[in-house]
Protein backbone atom coordinates (compact mmCIF):
# COMPACT_ATOMS: atom_id res chain seq x y z
CA UNK A 1 0.00 0.00 0.00
CA UNK A 2 2.77 2.43 0.92
CA UNK A 3 4.71 1.55 -2.24
CA UNK A 4 1.62 2.21 -4.41
CA UNK A 5 1.06 5.59 -2.79
CA UNK A 6 4.71 6.51 -3.30
CA UNK A 7 4.55 5.47 -6.96
CA UNK A 8 1.36 7.51 -7.45
CA UNK A 9 2.93 10.59 -5.84
CA UNK A 10 6.02 10.22 -8.02
CA UNK A 11 3.85 9.90 -11.14
CA UNK A 12 1.93 13.08 -10.25
CA UNK A 13 5.21 14.95 -9.72
CA UNK A 14 6.52 13.81 -13.11
CA UNK A 15 3.30 14.93 -14.82
CA UNK A 16 3.44 18.32 -13.12
CA UNK A 17 7.02 18.83 -14.24
CA UNK A 18 6.29 17.66 -17.80
CA UNK A 19 3.20 19.81 -18.22
CA UNK A 20 4.67 22.84 -16.53
CA UNK A 21 1.54 23.21 -14.40
CA UNK A 22 3.24 25.46 -11.87
CA UNK A 23 6.58 26.95 -10.98
CA UNK A 24 7.43 27.51 -7.30
CA UNK A 25 7.54 31.21 -6.48
CA UNK A 26 11.13 31.07 -5.27
CA UNK A 27 12.28 29.31 -8.45
CA UNK A 28 10.37 31.77 -10.63
CA UNK A 29 11.94 34.68 -8.79
CA UNK A 30 15.41 33.23 -9.32
CA UNK A 31 14.71 32.80 -13.03
CA UNK A 32 13.60 36.43 -13.37
CA UNK A 33 16.74 37.60 -11.57
CA UNK A 34 18.91 35.46 -13.84
CA UNK A 35 17.10 36.76 -16.92
CA UNK A 36 17.54 40.36 -15.80
CA UNK A 37 21.27 39.92 -15.26
CA UNK A 38 21.60 38.16 -18.60
CA UNK A 39 19.81 41.03 -20.37
CA UNK A 40 21.80 43.65 -18.50
CA UNK A 41 25.08 42.07 -19.52
CA UNK A 42 23.92 41.76 -23.13
CA UNK A 43 22.98 45.45 -23.28
CA UNK A 44 26.26 46.46 -21.64
CA UNK A 45 28.11 44.53 -24.33
CA UNK A 46 25.88 45.79 -27.20
CA UNK A 47 24.73 42.24 -27.98
CA UNK A 48 21.67 41.89 -30.21
CA UNK A 49 20.24 38.56 -29.00
CA UNK A 50 19.52 37.10 -25.57
CA UNK A 51 18.34 33.49 -25.17
CA UNK A 52 16.21 32.65 -22.13
CA UNK A 53 14.52 29.41 -23.21
CA UNK A 54 16.19 27.65 -20.26
CA UNK A 55 14.36 29.95 -17.83
CA UNK A 56 10.73 30.08 -16.72
CA UNK A 57 10.07 33.72 -17.59
CA UNK A 58 6.82 34.84 -19.19
CA UNK A 59 5.86 37.73 -21.45
CA UNK A 60 4.66 40.18 -18.79
CA UNK A 61 7.72 39.46 -16.65
CA UNK A 62 10.01 39.95 -19.63
CA UNK A 63 8.45 43.29 -20.53
CA UNK A 64 8.70 44.48 -16.91
CA UNK A 65 12.42 43.66 -16.81
CA UNK A 66 13.12 45.22 -20.21
CA UNK A 67 11.26 48.41 -19.32
CA UNK A 68 13.24 48.63 -16.09
CA UNK A 69 16.49 48.29 -18.03
CA UNK A 70 15.33 50.77 -20.66
CA UNK A 71 14.91 53.37 -17.90
CA UNK A 72 18.36 52.68 -16.42
CA UNK A 73 20.56 55.69 -17.30
CA UNK A 74 23.68 53.50 -17.18
CA UNK A 75 22.24 51.58 -20.15
CA UNK A 76 21.20 54.61 -22.19
CA UNK A 77 22.41 52.94 -25.40
CA UNK A 78 19.41 50.56 -25.18
CA UNK A 79 16.64 51.66 -27.57
CA UNK A 80 14.19 48.92 -28.50
CA UNK A 81 13.37 45.25 -28.00
CA UNK A 82 11.36 42.38 -29.50
CA UNK A 83 10.74 38.96 -27.99
CA UNK A 84 9.57 35.50 -29.02
CA UNK A 85 7.68 32.99 -26.86
CA UNK A 86 6.52 29.38 -27.07
CA UNK A 87 3.10 27.76 -26.74
CA UNK A 88 3.17 27.92 -22.95
CA UNK A 89 3.82 31.66 -22.98
CA UNK A 90 7.44 31.38 -21.88
CA UNK A 91 9.80 33.76 -23.62
CA UNK A 92 12.58 32.02 -25.55
CA UNK A 93 14.55 34.81 -27.23
CA UNK A 94 14.90 38.59 -27.02
CA UNK A 95 16.24 40.85 -29.75
CA UNK A 96 17.84 44.15 -28.69
CA UNK A 97 18.61 47.28 -30.69
CA UNK A 98 20.58 50.40 -29.80
CA UNK A 99 20.39 54.14 -30.29
CA UNK A 100 21.80 55.44 -33.54
CA UNK A 101 25.38 56.66 -33.19
CA UNK A 102 25.87 55.46 -29.60
CA UNK A 103 28.98 53.28 -29.32
CA UNK A 104 30.85 51.67 -26.41
CA UNK A 105 33.34 54.56 -26.59
CA UNK A 106 30.55 57.11 -26.26
CA UNK A 107 29.15 55.23 -23.25
CA UNK A 108 32.62 55.30 -21.67
CA UNK A 109 33.01 59.05 -22.29
CA UNK A 110 29.58 59.74 -20.82
CA UNK A 111 30.22 57.82 -17.61
CA UNK A 112 33.57 59.55 -17.21
CA UNK A 113 31.85 62.92 -17.70
CA UNK A 114 29.30 62.01 -15.02
CA UNK A 115 32.10 61.08 -12.63
CA UNK A 116 33.80 64.45 -13.28
CA UNK A 117 30.61 66.45 -12.70
CA UNK A 118 29.99 64.73 -9.37
CA UNK A 119 33.63 65.18 -8.31
CA UNK A 120 33.49 68.90 -9.14
CA UNK A 121 30.02 69.68 -7.76
CA UNK A 122 29.69 67.56 -4.64
CA UNK A 123 31.64 68.96 -1.71
CA UNK A 124 32.43 67.17 1.57
CA UNK A 125 29.67 67.56 4.13
CA UNK A 126 26.84 68.17 1.64
CA UNK A 127 23.54 66.54 2.57
CA UNK A 128 21.17 64.98 0.02
CA UNK A 129 19.12 68.15 -0.40
CA UNK A 130 22.23 70.13 -1.29
CA UNK A 131 23.37 67.43 -3.69
CA UNK A 132 20.00 67.39 -5.42
CA UNK A 133 20.11 71.16 -5.81
CA UNK A 134 23.68 71.52 -7.06
CA UNK A 135 23.30 68.76 -9.67
CA UNK A 136 19.96 70.16 -10.82
CA UNK A 137 21.59 73.57 -11.22
CA UNK A 138 24.62 72.16 -13.03
CA UNK A 139 22.43 70.63 -15.73
CA UNK A 140 20.20 73.70 -16.09
CA UNK A 141 23.24 75.97 -16.39
CA UNK A 142 25.35 73.79 -18.68
CA UNK A 143 22.82 72.11 -20.98
CA UNK A 144 20.83 73.77 -23.74
CA UNK A 145 17.49 72.42 -24.95
CA UNK A 146 17.88 71.36 -28.56
CA UNK A 147 15.48 72.25 -31.33
CA UNK A 148 11.80 73.10 -31.36
CA UNK A 149 9.91 71.78 -28.33
CA UNK A 150 6.97 70.87 -30.59
CA UNK A 151 8.96 69.34 -33.46
CA UNK A 152 11.00 66.19 -32.71
CA UNK A 153 12.48 66.32 -36.22
CA UNK A 154 14.70 69.21 -35.09
CA UNK A 155 16.55 67.08 -32.54
CA UNK A 156 19.40 64.61 -32.94
CA UNK A 157 19.39 61.06 -31.44
CA UNK A 158 22.15 61.96 -28.97
CA UNK A 159 19.91 64.60 -27.37
CA UNK A 160 17.79 61.81 -25.90
CA UNK A 161 20.78 60.51 -23.95
CA UNK A 162 23.12 61.51 -21.11
CA UNK A 163 25.83 61.76 -23.76
CA UNK A 164 24.02 64.72 -25.28
CA UNK A 165 23.65 66.46 -21.92
CA UNK A 166 26.94 65.64 -20.19
CA UNK A 167 29.35 65.61 -23.15
CA UNK A 168 27.75 67.69 -25.92
CA UNK A 169 25.75 69.89 -23.50
CA UNK A 170 22.66 69.71 -25.71
CA UNK A 171 19.59 67.60 -24.87
CA UNK A 172 15.83 67.22 -24.76
CA UNK A 173 13.76 66.20 -21.73
CA UNK A 174 14.68 62.51 -21.99
CA UNK A 175 18.39 63.40 -21.96
CA UNK A 176 18.00 65.84 -19.06
CA UNK A 177 16.11 63.26 -16.96
CA UNK A 178 18.50 60.38 -17.61
CA UNK A 179 21.52 62.60 -16.97
CA UNK A 180 20.11 63.72 -13.62
CA UNK A 181 19.55 60.10 -12.64
CA UNK A 182 23.05 59.15 -13.73
CA UNK A 183 24.51 61.86 -11.51
CA UNK A 184 22.27 60.97 -8.57
CA UNK A 185 23.27 57.30 -8.87
CA UNK A 186 26.84 58.34 -8.12
CA UNK A 187 25.67 60.10 -4.96
CA UNK A 188 23.62 57.19 -3.67
CA UNK A 189 20.35 59.09 -4.05
CA UNK A 190 17.37 56.97 -5.09
CA UNK A 191 15.49 58.22 -8.15
CA UNK A 192 13.10 56.98 -10.81
CA UNK A 193 12.39 57.93 -14.41
CA UNK A 194 8.94 59.40 -15.11
CA UNK A 195 7.42 59.49 -18.58
CA UNK A 196 4.07 60.91 -19.69
CA UNK A 197 2.76 59.94 -23.10
CA UNK A 198 -0.03 62.49 -22.81
CA UNK A 199 2.43 65.30 -22.16
CA UNK A 200 5.13 63.80 -24.41
CA UNK A 201 7.55 64.62 -21.62
CA UNK A 202 10.02 62.98 -19.21
CA UNK A 203 11.34 63.99 -15.78
CA UNK A 204 12.49 62.43 -12.49
CA UNK A 205 11.21 61.50 -9.09
CA UNK A 206 13.70 61.54 -6.22
CA UNK A 207 13.54 60.13 -2.72
CA UNK A 208 14.44 62.62 0.00
CA UNK A 209 13.96 62.13 3.75
CA UNK A 210 11.82 59.06 3.08
CA UNK A 211 9.39 60.79 0.69
CA UNK A 212 9.15 61.09 -3.09
CA UNK A 213 9.30 64.41 -4.94
CA UNK A 214 9.31 65.42 -8.61
CA UNK A 215 12.25 67.24 -10.22
CA UNK A 216 11.98 68.52 -13.78
CA UNK A 217 15.31 70.01 -14.83
CA UNK A 218 14.08 70.62 -18.38
CA UNK A 219 11.31 72.97 -17.31
CA UNK A 220 13.69 74.70 -14.88
CA UNK A 221 16.05 75.52 -17.76
CA UNK A 222 14.86 78.62 -19.66
CA UNK A 223 14.21 78.13 -23.39
CA UNK A 224 15.77 79.69 -25.36
CA UNK A 225 18.80 79.24 -23.15
CA UNK A 226 19.78 82.15 -20.92
CA UNK A 227 23.38 82.14 -19.77
CA UNK A 228 23.66 81.87 -15.98
CA UNK A 229 19.90 81.53 -15.47
CA UNK A 230 18.26 78.59 -13.65
CA UNK A 231 14.79 78.30 -12.13
CA UNK A 232 13.51 76.11 -9.28
CA UNK A 233 9.79 76.08 -10.01
CA UNK A 234 9.86 72.33 -10.68
CA UNK A 235 12.41 71.33 -8.06
CA UNK A 236 11.13 68.97 -5.33
CA UNK A 237 7.41 69.39 -5.99
CA UNK A 238 4.58 67.13 -4.87
CA UNK A 239 2.34 64.87 -6.95
CA UNK A 240 -0.47 67.43 -6.79
CA UNK A 241 1.82 70.29 -7.83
Amino acid sequence: MKKSAARFAALILILVLMLGVSVPAAAAGRDIDVAEERMRQAITNFETSVYVSDLAIYRDETVAVLEKLWEDPELFQFYEYHYWYNGSGRVTRIELSYRTGITPEIVRQTKEAADRVVAECILPGMDDLQKLMVLHDYLALNVEYEGDVYDPNTTSPSSYTPYGALVLHVAVCHGYAMSYQMLLNRCGIVSSFVSSEGMDHDWCQVKLYGSWFHVDVTWDDPTPDRLGRVMHEYFLISDDA
